[in-house]
């Protein structure tokens, strides 16, 4: 059902409340409602599902609950008739006691529940059980799942807010409360839902993300009126060993207390504190994940006191939550998305008459630019539109296993909760019906006699009630875990191969770059990489004298530019590269900013390079990259370049590609094909292709598949044969980390001569150079023998041939499969020829029956003369050697009796010396072999001894 626009609140709109209502209004000592108050009253009082979209301080939690409270009081609401939702623990607190004030007057009972509230005061809402309950949208998850006895009470839920609805929409965290509320549906009606946020585009689309099934009318509340708004563009400019010091003074030139400043990481939060602490300023903290919750309670008391100057945050402060009065909004680097902005600058002017005052601070020219882009549409009110997560199955499986652990659902109903879910639009029964299989085949759900779905042994392995020591299992986890979909991102710890740790590794520099063979620095000492166990968590080293091939201190990147920030950007970039800027009423430029963009407009008058856009490609060389230079989300260019990476990779396992919006470099040294030229000569199957290939072999996948595979009860490393699971986890890496569509347009202009290529003659420009400092993204070959081993099942292949189906360096493959011979193989292989075109050729130990019967490879193992004798010579790894003598025959008929021969169980050496006719060839020598497979490698040996015979014969 498409929204409806809610015009002006009529006069007299408070009228329709209930005079209770009105008397509480007039106790606060309001005088009026605000526009969206009163806009808001009509359309909740009359049942729509509604999206309330105000500034921050234009009291939006109340325009949804006092109609909400009226309607309670009118119906006379048994508990739990309200749900207010939030997706911010940290925001609990202060809504509780938000709500509370209007509700306990009016006869209403109010409770939270959260992680952080004690068990006490939870167990408490079962004696005492709420109108109105404030909580997250897993701590719904675990009463629709498992709390049965408080379960049966939401029957009488009529009503559901969602405050900070863009925070989630975009999210698995939206996936999963849209899936929650469709149960809720099931269980109590047609309840109304109420949406609330300060920033976002289309709401109508964030309304469909939660409406599911319901069929009440949507309508959206919002104004027109923007609060006056002010952004100053900053700029630190330092060189890079003074930099933080600089950009803390910076900081604090700024400060006017209480001064909140965003940053994009943990990391960057705690440096610029560091640099401050040690200036001896007092009264500036730090707030984000990593600050244990009790801490960051004080901090926001302190701050509400006035007892704080500055606070130093991540995103945990940039929703609602209640710090007092704040002068000042800083955000250290740009946002990358102009919603992120609003939202931060709304934390400033925190009243309907208050002006919203904000600063960026870049902290070189491009960040300059971005801010200029970011701070233009900020201005002119433009925001992003959300996009919706597209059937995420392991969404739909955690939702079957919520289900599940109810016990009240069959197999058809949960499918009819996810078909009404717009999330998963499009997921047709078949879709659903191969994922239930797959569960019920691994063992995490059942099906019961009254078809009923409930857990199966495998989830219980995984969440435990008592997980324990987990330190060897990575997959056990406790069982409140399963309730969420939020996973902070590890450390790795850095071993020895005896057991010593080092010290630890950010997660993200790991995945995106570190690979075996690399040696870091860590603890004063230099590390050459051994192995990386991305489940785990930990990288294995041993100590060397080689050169410093990584540094271990890069940490996460920043957000990624959105569409709209970026086509804000080329219009910048137009600007500057033609002389002149456009600067709207509320934005300025400090001293430093308008120095900074003065060289750099002289730079680009002076070297006159060519100003990047979306419809041309600027190739630019560097003394050891070569950049193609362009503008487009970094997702689109990440997909080219590493199609390019991955084809470079074939021959060399140095190659890697560096990504930003601003293009993608690779190293010069790597390439012997023209990457514009093999990127334009693919069709679209053999794009899409190598795309899927490209991104299956991305750390991103790494990643994903770690965070998905456990709901599917897969716990040890996902492998192609996980076909489901794996084709998924490939999936939604394309989904978040690449954009093969638009890729392929952006080659398609290229063909068609829309999008023109230039080679800039000058000196290397600015947006090259930025490519050139971004980090290297690396293939990511977390196991080349499991790789090699899937090859390889069942067949039986030459090394080249092998590098050729794996797209990995030929002399990487040889190592490993050396290495695979041996008895500490979890893939153990063994070699033989091919007698008909003379290669050595690989197969698996478990396949060597099969693969010497079979038609491809039987003429190998087939000697002609069957009664001929043969000497066998036989070493183990100690150096005791034995021989035997044996008949052809016997071989083939009676193996048992060749192997009993053999007294150790490995055979680190064989030669087989033929006793019959004559031969002046080298024996055939085999190394490292499991003395079961060694018949089949005397007949291999007789085979081409016999061969050479016959062609040399002594007459």
């Amino acid at each position: 059902m498409p929204a409806k626009p809610v015009g002006v609140g009529a006069p007299g709109s408070l009228e329709m409340l209930q005079e209770k209502v009105r008397e509480l209004i007039r106790k606060k000592g309001w005088e009026r409602l605000t526009e969206i108050q009163e806009k808001a009253i009509k359309p909740i009082l009359e049942g729509h599902n509604v999206v309330i979209v105000a500034p921050t301080g234009y009291g939006k939690t109340e325009a949804a609950l006092l109609p909400v409270l009226s309607k309670m009081l009118e119906e006379r609401a048994e508990p739990v008739a309200a749900l207010y939702i939030t997706p911010l623990r940290a925001l609990i607190n202060d809504i509780y006691e938000r709500i509370n004030w209007w509700a306990s007057q009016l006869g209403f009972v109010v409770a939270r529940k959260h992680g952080d509230v004690p068990h006490s005061e939870r167990a408490r809402r079962l004696r005492k059980v709420p109108h109105i309950l404030v909580t997250t949208p897993e701590s719904l998850e675990i009463d629709l799942d498992w709390a049965s006895k408080f379960r049966s009470y939401y029957r009488n839920l009529r009503w559901v807010i969602i405050d900070e609805v863009h925070e989630i929409v975009s999210t698995k965290r939206g996936v999963q409360l849209a899936i929650l509320l469709e149960r809720f549906r099931r269980l109590a009606g047609d309840f109304q839902l109420i949406m609330i946020s300060a920033t976002i585009g289309e709401p109508s689309i964030t309304g469909r993300a939660f409406i599911g099934s319901s069929r009440r009318p949507l309508s959206i509340v919002s104004i027109d009126r923007r609060k006056e708004l002010e952004i100053l563009v900053d700029y630190v400019d330092a060189p890079s060993t003074t930099f933080w010091r600089r950009a803390a003074e910076k900081l604090l030139s700024r400060m006017e207390p209480l001064t909140l400043v965003f940053v994009n990481s943990k990391h960057v939060a705690e440096r610029l504190h560091s640099e401050i602490e040690k200036m001896g300023i007092e009264g500036v903290v730090v707030h984000h994940a990593s600050v244990f919750g009790e801490e960051r309670r004080r901090i926001e008391r302190m701050a509400k006191e006035g007892k704080l100057k500055m606070i130093i945050a991540t995103k945990t402060l940039e929703l609602g939550i209640d710090i007092g009065s704040v002068k000042r909004v800083i955000l250290f680097r740009p946002a990358g998305r102009v919603s992120s902005l609003i939202q931060r600058l709304g934390r400033s002017g925190h009243t309907i008459g208050g002006k919203m005052k904000g600063i960026i601070i870049a902290s070189d020219e491009l960040e300059l630019l971005e801010a200029i882009a970011e701070a233009r549409l900020t201005l002119e009110g433009k925001v992003e539109v959300p996009e919706i997560p597209a059937k995420p199955l392991d969404m739909a499986a955690r939702a079957v296993l919520g289900m599940a652990l109810s016990g009240m659902y069959t197999v058809d109903e949960a499918y009819e909760v996810l078909s009404n879910v717009y999330y998963f639009r499009g997921l047709s029964r078949e879709e659903f019906d191969e994922l239930v299989k797959y569960l019920i085949e691994n063992k995490m759900i059942k099906i019961g006699e009254d078809c009923r779905i409930s857990a199966g042994s495998q989830f219980y392995r995984i969440w435990r009630f008592d997980a324990g020591d987990s330190r060897f299992s990575w997959w056990v986890h406790n069982f409140s875990e399963f309730f969420t979909t939020m996973g902070e991102k590890t450390t790795y710890i850095v071993k020895t191969t005896d057991g010593k740790t080092v010290g630890e590794l950010d997660s993200d520099y790991v995945i995106r770059m570190l690979r075996i063979g690399h040696v870091i620095r860590l603890a004063g000492r230099n590390w050459q990489v051994i192995n990386i166990d991305e489940h785990s968590s930990k990288v294995i080293v041993t100590e060397t004298q080689g050169e410093t091939t990584a540094v271990p201190f890069w940490k996460g990147q920043g957000p990624q530019a959105s569409r709209l920030v970026l086509s804000e950007i080329e219009k910048v970039i137009q600007e500057v590269h033609g002389g002149s800027l456009r600067l709207p009423k509320g934005l300025m430029l400090s001293d430093d900013a308008r120095r900074a963009l003065e060289r750099l407009m002289s730079e680009i008058k002076k070297y006159y390079y060519p100003a990047p856009s979306r419809d041309t490609i600027i190739v630019e060389r560097l003394p050891e990259e070569i950049v193609y230079v362009t503008l487009a989300p970094e997702k689109v260019l990440r997909t080219l370049a590493y199609l390019v990476m991955m084809e470079a990779y074939r021959n060399s396992s140095e190659v890697y590609a560096k990504v930003s919006h601003y293009g993608f470099g690779l190293p010069v040294n790597a390439l012997d094909f023209d990457p514009l030229e093999f990127l334009s000569g693919m069709d679209r199957e053999e794009f899409m292709q190598r795309v899927w290939e490209a991104a299956s072999r991305s750390p991103f996948f790494v990643e994903v598949a770690h965070n998905i595979q456990l709901v599917f009860g897969v716990t040890r490393r996902l492998r192609k044969s996980d076909k489901l699971v794996y084709e998924e986890a490939v999936r939604q890496t394309l989904q978040e980390y690449f954009d093969p569509e638009s890729a392929w347009a952006l080659l398609e202009g290229l063909r068609k001569g829309r999008v023109k290529v230039k080679v800039n003659q000058s000196r290397s420009s600015i947006y090259a150079r930025l490519v050139a400092r971004e980090t290297p993204e690396r293939p990511w070959i977390g196991s080349v023998e499991e790789l090699i081993a899937e090859t390889l099942r069942g067949m039986a292949f030459t090394a080249e041939e092998l590098a050729e189906a794996l797209s990995l360096p030929e002399s990487l493959i040889e190592v490993k499969l050396r290495d695979m011979r041996k008895p500490t193989s979890e893939y153990r292989v063994f070699s033989f020829i091919d007698v008909d075109t003379g290669e050595q050729r690989w197969a698996l130990v478990e396949d060597a029956e099969t693969v010497a019967r079979s038609e491809e490879f039987s003429s190998s193992f087939n000697p002609p003369m069957k009664d001929s004798l043969y000497m066998l010579l036989i070493k183990n790894d100690t150096g005791s050697l034995i021989h035997a003598i044996v008949r052809l025959n016997d071989v083939i008929e009676k193996p048992e009796q060749v192997v009993k021969q053999i007294p150790f169980n490995e055979v680190y050496e064989l030669k087989v010396v033929p006793l019959t006719g004559y031969y002046e060839g080298q024996p055939p020598k085999y190394q490292h072999v499991p003395r079961s497979i060694v018949p089949y490698l005397v007949l291999n040996a007789a085979t081409l001894i016999q061969k050479m015979q016959m062609n040399n014969p002594i007459f």
